[in-house]
């Protein structure tokens, strides 16, 4: 064999199959340590998720629960606006006028203060109290109008 062979060339050889072998070693080492590091991320990314879950069911639940409290009440309130309204209405209804006239069932529930002053002079106040109970009616129409305005706004906001 030649002596230069053997003095330089087998060498440098046995020198690159080392350092490959090395390069090799280390990869295969560090892509562990990297993969080690990468489960503990998504572990730790994973609790995290799992923890905010938790907690935007709590809020979910409890917000449930102030809608359907909310839903309640307000059911309860258009329940009893209307329920005045319409006992209002009826006692218009069932007033009876001077001339013995009975209002018709879907009577306007309309009125005007002047309207108001001037009739109570004629009949000795009866034609002012049948106005007095149409603005009542009026107004508790409007409330109960702005009730379910209101209930409707909310049960649309959490849509």
């Amino acid at each position: 064999m030649n002596p230069l062979l053997l003095r330089y060339v087998l060498p440098a050889v046995a020198g690159l199959l080392l350092l490959l072998g090395i390069y090799l070693w280390g990869r295969s080492d560090g892509s562990n340590s990297v993969q080690a590091q990468w489960d503990r991320e998504r572990l730790a990314n994973a609790r995290a998720v799992q923890q905010a879950t938790e907690k935007a069911r709590q809020t979910e639940a409890q917000s449930n629960a102030a809608i359907e409290s909310n839903r309640r009440r307000s059911d309860a309130q258009i329940a009893d606006i209307a329920r005045r309204r319409d006992a209002a209405l009826q006692r218009l209804r069932d007033a009876a006028t001077p001339g013995g006239f009975r209002l018709p069932a879907d009577a306007p529930a309309q009125s005007s203060e002047r309207a108001e002053e001037g009739l109570a002079g004629r009949d000795g106040g009866t034609s002012a109290e049948l106005l007095r109970y149409a603005a009542d009616a009026a107004i508790l129409q409007s409330a109960f109008d702005a009730c379910v305005r209101q209930y409707e706004a909310i049960k649309e906001s959490f849509r």
